[in-house]
């Protein structure tokens, strides 16, 4: 509201042709900064509802060498990508020169509609070698997995999410505390209670 109307106030100046250029460029600027600052605020907000519907992903995968689970990337982009771009929010990677020697260094750009967008970044050793130290992957191979293992962290690091075993999946998928009620259309809504409805009846 207040950058629209300071926009209104420049256009009135402008159709004087009296009017003073550099106090209309000193307003044009204060337009741009608090268009800037509603769209970061815009951002905020939608990272924040966003970190708030989105619930710990299980874990789908195994690694061998550390005799752990994890999820894959695929799997928390199924899980969260729905939330995060129902709020305008969208993420892009990259590369850029790392200054520690031997590591890559991959960045996350997260954009939202409003045009605000903000910066992250990873920098990770080559993966190129098993938990012993042995070489086990070529240059390329090894870029590629460095590179996918930088997008999930990064991923989880950017929108806070956490990864679980899910011993008991079934049974979690349909409690509300799992985010199912969010993960579902109003017309879903709709015909789970017609259907809750009628079983109490």
């Amino acid at each position: 509201g207040n950058s629209a109307s300071l926009i209104q106030a420049i256009e009135r100046a402008a159709a004087n042709p009296q009017a003073d250029i550099a106090k209309m460029e000193r307003l044009f600027a204060m337009h741009q900064k608090m268009l800037a600052q509603e769209a970061e605020a815009a951002f905020n907000g939608a990272m924040a509802r966003a970190q708030a519907r989105i619930t710990p992903v299980a874990n789908n995968a195994a690694n061998t060498q550390t005799s752990s689970r994890y999820a894959k990337l695929a799997a928390i982009n199924a899980a969260i990508t729905p939330i995060y771009t129902a709020e305008g929010l969208s993420i892009s990677f990259d590369a850029a020169d790392c200054p520690i020697p031997a590591y890559l260094r991959i960045q996350a750009i997260v954009s939202h509609a409003q045009g605000h967008s903000r910066q992250y970044h990873l920098d990770l050793p080559l993966d190129d070698a098993g938990a012993l130290g042995k070489i086990n992957k070529t240059k390329v191979h090894a870029t590629g997995s460095t590179n996918s293992y930088g997008r999930r962290y990064l991923v989880c690091m950017i929108f806070n999410v956490t990864t679980e075993d899910d011993n008991d999946a079934q049974s979690r998928r349909i409690t509300p505390s799992s985010g199912a009620a969010d993960r579902i259309t109003p017309e879903q809504h709709e015909k789970v209670n017609g259907v809750a409805k009628k079983v109490k009846e």
